[in-house]
This record gives structure tokens, C-alpha cells and sequence, in this order.
């Protein structure tokens, strides 16, 4: 029944998805779900390509479809005493922002915004984000956090609490990326699975962004309310 479709027919296959399978010597549903897993992961660039395969074969599981409507991914972290201060509390911040960007590469995210929120020893908080492009980029991330902390309130007080938001979310396979810029794109998707990759195989330390050093071993994953860590990418 489903080789009478056309491509565009399918839930998540857009215009440049569509494209992007006929440059795969993909033109029909018949020859879609004649693919390989594999090939489809690869077509989208991540769990997306998996979760089509098993949908178009009916086999459609909370593994397969968690979270369709996730609004946001976040990580806070109470600071100890002797990292309070500004200084030691922004590799902690860090190390935060790469945690949440691989959970969300891992789920198939792409973020459009970033918050930053502060709690200081004297009880007085602080908030800033900044919207951009949906992005799943490590190193983007990173530059968009140094931009928010240069924003936040330069006073003598320590930081009790860092949380970092990423939300406005969409899945990869809802991206259309730019006409222009589509050869940078797709080295800075390959560094970050690279990356990703090595880490999940050899652990946190093996590689990472500079920003975290020296805070590793902080931000320890922990059970917290609807989100059970996986940790072999957030440990």
C-alpha cells in the first residue's frame, strides 16, 4: 500500500529531505523501504533516518518515538563552595553546555535558543538567552554561552546555581539548512558525531571543548523528575 505514495507523502520527508534522497538513488517509496537502516541514518544524519525505517515497517516503539514533543533540554548543577566563584564556576558552566548538546544530538535535536540562569549566594538571581538559527554545534553553543556570561551582572557576589536551557527545539529531519553554507555545515555535523562518537567509546575525558576543563567531575549525573540520564553519554 505504501509503495503508491510519493516521498513527499511521508511524515518528515520535506522538500530538502526529498532531495537529499534522490541524491541516494532514492525516487519512490518502494525504493525507500527497500533501504538499508543504515542508509537512512545516514540520509538524516541521525536517529531520524532509524526511527522512518521502523515506522514504515510498523514498528513503532516508545525507543523509537520518545519525546516527539520536546520542548527543551536542561542541566543545573549547585555549585561547592570552593567553585563559587566566578572564575571556577564558568568551566562548571562548560561542562554543562556540552552535556546538554550531546543529550540533544543523541535525541535528534536541534536547539534555536539558549538560557542562562544564575542563582547567587545572596539569594538575588540572574536570566539571559539569545535566540539563533537551530543548531546542534558544541562550539556554536559554546560561543553563545560566553556571550550571555559577558552579559550577566559583574558583581562581588558567588554563584550558588547554574542552569543552562536549551529549548525552541526541533527535530533534525524538520532543519532546512542553508543554500549557501551546506559544505561548512556538514563538516561541523561530522565533527560533532566524531566527537561524540570517541567520547561515548573512551569517556568524558578523552575529548572535549576547552570551557570544561578542570570540571569533569562536576555536574554527575542524577536521577531528576521525567529524565533518567543515560550514563553512557552524560556520565
Amino acid at each position: 500500500m505504501l509503495h503508491e505514495l510519493s516521498l513527499g507523502d511521508l511524515h518528515g520527508i520535506g522538500t530538502n529531505m526529498e532531495l537529499r534522497l534522490h541524491s541516494q538513488g532514492i525516487h519512490t517509496v518502494e525504493q525507500l523501504c527497500a533501504a538499508p537502516k543504515e542508509l537512512l541514518r545516514g540520509i538524516w544524519g541521525g536517529i531520524e533516518g532509524e526511527r522512518l525505517w521502523h515506522r514504515i515497517r510498523g514498528e513503532v516503539t516508545e525507543d523509537y518515538d520518545a519525546n516527539p514533543t520536546k520542548r527543551s533540554i536542561s542541566h543545573g548543577h549547585v555549585l561547592a563552595p570552593e567553585m563559587r566563584n566566578p572564575p571556577k564556576a564558568l568551566p562548571v558552566i562548560h561542562r554543562l553546555i556540552q552535556k546538554a548538546a550531546l543529550r540533544m544530538r543523541d535525541g535528534g535535536f536541534l536547539a534555536g535558543a539558549l538560557e542562562l540562569d544564575l542563582r547567587f549566594t545572596n539569594r538575588e538571581s540572574w536570566s539571559g538567552s539569545a535566540g539563533f538559527v537551530e543548531t546542534a554545534d558544541s562550539l556554536f553553543l559554546t560561543h553563545m554561552l560566553k556571550t550571555l556570561w559577558a552579559a550577566r551582572p559583574h558583581q562581588k557576589v558567588d554563584i550558588l546555581r547554574a542552569n543552562i536551557v536549551l529549548h525552541k527545539l526541533i527535530r533534525e529531519a524538520q532543519f532546512t539548512p542553508s543554500l549557501f553554507d551546506r559544505e561548512s555545515n556538514g563538516r561541523i555535523d561530522l565533527l560533532n558525531k566524531t566527537m561524540d562518537r570517541i567520547t561515548g567509546k573512551f569517556g568524558k575525558e578523552a575529548l572535549y571543548l576547552g570551557g570544561a576543563h578542570g570540571a569533569l567531575d562536576t555536574a554527575q549525573p542524577k536521577i531528576a523528575f521525567k529524565h533518567i540520564p543515560n550514563v553512557k553519554i552524560e556520565g
